[in-house]
C-alpha cells in the first residue's frame, strides 16, 4: 500500500513528464487520439515552463524538438511522435 501511495504522489510532481509519457504511452498502441490529447497537454506544459523560466538555453534544446514533433503529427507519423517525445524531449525535462 505504501509504494502505491508514493507511486501516485511522484506521478503527480511533474505533470509535464506525466502528459508526455501518457502520450508516448497511447501513440504506441495506436490509440491517436488520446495521445494527440496528452500531447497537447505536454505542449501547453511546456510553453508555460518556458515563459515561467525565461531560459533561453532551455528553448533553445527543447524548440527543435517541438517542431520536429509537430511536422511528425502533420504527417501522421505518431510513431515518430512517440520517438521524439520519449527519447529527445524525456530526457531533456
Amino acid at each position: 500500500m505504501a509504494s502505491e501511495t508514493r507511486a501516485s504522489f511522484e506521478a503527480s510532481e511533474n505533470p509535464l513528464r506525466d502528459s508526455l509519457l501518457a502520450a508516448v504511452s497511447a501513440f504506441r498502441v495506436g490509440r491517436t487520439a488520446e495521445g494527440s490529447t496528452a500531447l497537447v497537454q505536454v505542449i501547453d506544459f511546456m510553453s508555460q515552463a518556458l515563459q515561467a523560466l525565461q531560459d533561453e538555453e532551455l528553448a533553445e534544446l527543447v524548440l527543435p524538438h517541438l517542431q520536429e514533433i509537430l511536422a511528425a503529427q502533420e504527417r501522421g507519423d505518431v510513431l515518430r511522435i512517440a520517438d521524439l517525445l520519449e527519447f529527445e524531449l524525456l530526457p531533456a525535462i
